[in-house]
């Protein structure tokens, strides 16, 4: 929608434009109006749009933002639904893998046969469109929910078998919201 939105106005500021352009030439040709006119008259009105439509577009942006960040919060504050095996191990980073995995919330498949390699080191981007399982996924990582089929390892060690101490995430929020 706002793609579209944009488009709308890219292409009557471009009609206005070309518009104030041809009246103006017109005027030149007639000898109303002085060449020197017709281009400061013409630039003028084709730089007037751009910070105009720059502030339009700002409210949306600060909802994005703020929405944005209010599913990161949403998700610092969510309860694991699995519970993490007695003891501690020292936990170390070696890559990680999920390998055919597919999970659903009760009947709805979210992720289905998802194999994804994550090496120590570098950096990964996961996007899809809203509902396409990118935080399921995160979650599935942290193991705040067990896997329906597949397996994820963490450092080649299956992370339903790996002890591990979770980390106390509502402490960390606390510390980001004095």
């Amino acid at each position: 929608m706002e793609a579209m939105q944009r488009a709308v106005t890219d292409l009557v500021i471009l009609c206005c434009s070309f518009g104030m352009f041809f009246l103006m030439y017109h005027l030149y040709q007639a000898g109303n109006v002085t060449f020197d006119a017709m281009l400061l008259a013409t630039i003028a009105m084709m730089g007037s749009f751009g910070p105009v439509t720059a502030l339009s577009s700002l409210s949306n942006n600060l909802n994005q933002t703020l929405a944005s960040g209010e599913r990161v919060l949403s998700l610092l504050e969510e309860e694991p639904m699995v519970e993490e095996l007695e003891g501690e191990v020292a936990l170390s980073f070696e890559g990680a893998s999920v390998e055919d995995v597919t999970f659903a919330y009760n009947e709805e498949i979210i992720l289905k046969d998802c194999n994804i390699n994550m090496k120590q080191g570098k950096v990964i981007g996961i996007c899809g469109k809203s509902g396409c399982g990118k935080s399921t996924l995160l979650k599935l990582l942290m193991r705040f929910w067990d896997v329906n089929k597949g397996n994820i390892k963490i450092s080649d060690s299956d992370r339903k078998t790996r002890r591990s101490k979770r980390r106390n995430h509502k402490s960390r929020q606390k510390s980001l919201h004095p």
